[in-house]
């Protein structure tokens, strides 16, 4: 009984700047040097940059948003439901594994586009109706549930793309 490490799962990784780390070995088992790691469902590579990983993120959130679109057009159901099931049906896809990633400003912004896009989505404003972005907030903020509709309190990391 007890913790027994698994050697053919360990790997070793530089995450960041710097050259790549040198082979190690622990009590007579060599651990396995590698460039990228999977952790969380989401794969963080030794540049440290989450822009796949957040590309990735936003099309499965994208085609959750797709596979909801009757939900949208449901004229029986409040702006509040709909923005919960945003929340928990999209954005919980979309956001997994958000802890893993190191944000730059271009992620951020990335990010920050996705959702008003699906806030426009969920409004129902068309991208011919020239309605601004403040505006579109203040649309979504006017539920009781504005709080929570915003979920993108993720901050850039100090590097810019």
């Amino acid at each position: 009984m007890g913790l027994h490490t698994s050697w053919e799962k360990t790997k070793l990784q530089n995450v960041g700047y710097g050259p790549p780390p040198q082979p190690v070995s622990v009590d007579g088992h060599p651990v396995e040097v590698t460039d990228k790691f999977v952790y969380l469902c989401s794969t963080v590579d030794s540049a440290g940059y989450s822009n796949t990983d957040i590309l990735r993120r936003i099309g499965l959130a994208s085609s959750v948003m797709g596979q909801l679109d009757r939900v949208w057009h449901q004229n029986r159901l409040s702006l509040a439901t709909k923005l919960r099931i945003y929340t928990t049906c999209a954005l919980a896809v979309g956001l997994h594994g958000a802890e893993t990633w190191a944000l730059l400003k271009e992620d951020s912004r990335r990010l920050q586009a996705f959702h008003m896009t699906c806030q426009r989505r969920i409004l129902g404003i068309r991208w011919n109706d020239f309605i601004t972005n403040r505006r579109q907030h203040e649309s979504a903020e006017h539920t009781q549930y504005h709080s929570r509709s915003s979920p993108l309190h993720l901050r850039p990391h100090s590097s810019s793309a």
